[in-house]
């Protein structure tokens, strides 16, 4: 049977774990009713791991430079790369989501309950 709600959630700027929705997922699937869980979908973004490597490998060399203001610098390199990650790939004609981003069990959503 086909799922008559979907959640999609996207997770924020910033160093993010796979499993960042888990809470709200349990939360939200706790608060419906018994007979609508089955027709709820989750759909899960993460795009976290495909930036991690070139975030990492660009702290790396700038980490023993001798640099002030080291965690005002990680702070932009790891929350604000993201968002320009984002829009030039947008704006370049990419994908907004880059390939492999969508996290989904066999080309479904997961049922809520």
């Amino acid at each position: 049977m086909a799922k008559r709600i979907g959640v999609l959630t996207v997770h924020g700027m910033g160093e993010q774990k796979p499993d960042f929705d888990q809470g709200l997922r349990q939360r939200l699937t706790a608060q419906l009713p018994a007979n609508v869980r089955k027709d709820v979908a989750f759909q899960t973004v993460f795009c976290q791991d495909l930036m991690q490597g070139n975030q990492g490998l660009v702290w790396g060399r700038m980490e023993g430079k001798g640099l002030r203001w080291k965690s005002s610098r990680r702070f932009f390199l790891y929350n604000f790369s993201d968002a320009a990650t984002y829009e030039h790939a947008h704006s370049s004609g990419g994908q907004r989501v880059p390939e492999g981003a969508w996290n989904h069990p066999e080309g479904g959503g997961q049922a809520a309950g």
